[in-house]
């Protein structure tokens, strides 16, 4: 029986909305990531047991005892004023749209066509509205925030706080991860990209939220990310779905949980297939504001990427072809722009209205 050091099951959130999901729940593991590194032999086994069924299964883990709550809770706050700003503030933080740095207005991303590019995933609807969210990206080299992205003042200031202390966090899990795959994991993600993302779901009336709906469109479409592991903090609004088992699942979160790491793409390919990407979406289960803090990560873009030398892996049998990092992120990314009939006045118009 498995220790309440351990791991920890994920309760159903307590706030009610008027906006049902009619999807079931799905409950995460939860591990102790402060506590690992001090952790005797055999709870260090049973937490790389568990990171490794989570993964297999659910293909998401939440992490507590990270040490990151107030500094997200300051990074949230300091992230919606500079959302509720003017269009023509934001404006001025533009720097091309998807896969550029910068703000990237509601309208931009549909990032459900990034799913076309899958063939063993659903089409996108062409009629389905744009994502409805707007967002504030960072790429990060060296672990430095750039200096010429984003407005100046405390966002800034405390989002290179933030990006110190989650590339600490990803160091750390790198290292979880290289010990549960018995191989060297934190090679393979040296001089790697990363990005920090703050994602902003504008709040909306509920006939709104019902006319999007209609439209078959979501807060985020359905996508998994690119690269490898993704870091997530959530802000307790609902809406984060997780396509398991042919149905999508309402994801619950534990209060002890700070942060959901998300398993992407490329893993798939290093673990061949023992650790799926997770198919994951924003469903509009309530019409209330939200925003989300993403930290992404993947390896150098010019790496070549297979299956991994690990027991675990089976890398004599390799199911997917090597592919060029950059390569498979321009395949991904690319579809889930906007359309090229719409102008970027166009998109700036609608941004306003919203």
């Amino acid at each position: 029986m498995l220790s309440p050091a351990a791991v920890s099951l994920l309760t159903l959130s307590l706030f009610s909305y008027p906006i049902s999901s009619e999807a079931a729940t799905a409950k995460l593991n939860t591990i102790d990531f402060g506590g690992f590194k001090n952790s005797n032999a055999h709870d260090r086994r049973e937490l790389l047991d568990i990171l490794d069924k989570s993964l297999k299964e659910h293909h998401m883990v939440a992490l507590s005892n990270v040490g990151v709550n107030e500094l997200i809770s300051q990074a949230r706050e300091q992230a919606k004023d500079f959302f509720s700003t003017s269009t023509e503030n934001k404006q001025k933080y533009y720097q091309g749209g998807v896969g550029s740095q910068g703000y990237v207005p509601s309208g931009y991303e549909k990032i459900s066509r990034s799913e076309d590019m899958n063939p063993d995933s659903e089409k996108s609807s062409p009629d389905a509205p744009a994502d409805a969210l707007e967002s504030l990206n960072y790429f990060i080299f060296d672990r430095a925030l750039p200096t010429d992205v984003g407005p100046d003042g405390q966002l800034r200031e405390t989002s290179k706080l933030l990006v110190t202390r989650l590339m600490d966090v990803f160091s750390g899990f790198h290292e979880m991860v290289g010990e549960c795959l018995q191989t060297d994991f934190t090679s393979v993600m040296n001089n790697g990209l990363f990005q920090l993302r703050y994602a902003s779901y504008y709040g909306m009336s509920e006939q709104k939220a019902a006319d999007i709906i209609e439209k078959g469109g979501l807060r985020c479409g359905s996508h998994t990310d690119y690269l490898s592991f993704t870091l997530l903090a959530l802000d307790g609004v609902p809406g984060l779905q997780l396509f398991v088992n042919d149905s999508w699942h309402d994801v619950e979160v534990d209060s002890d949980a700070e942060i959901v790491v998300n398993s992407a793409d490329l893993n798939a390919h290093w673990t061949n297939g023992r650790w799926p990407a997770s198919r994951h979406r924003v469903a509009l289960t309530s019409h209330l504001p939200r925003m989300s803090i993403v930290f992404f990560s993947g390896p150098n873009l010019e790496s070549e990427i297979r299956v991994l030398d690990c027991k675990k892996c089976d890398s004599t049998n390799p199911k997917y072809p090597p592919i060029i990092a950059s390569e498979h992120l321009k395949n991904r990314m690319e579809p889930t722009k906007k359309p090229e009939h719409e102008s970027d006045d166009e998109v700036w118009k609608k941004t306003e209205e919203l």
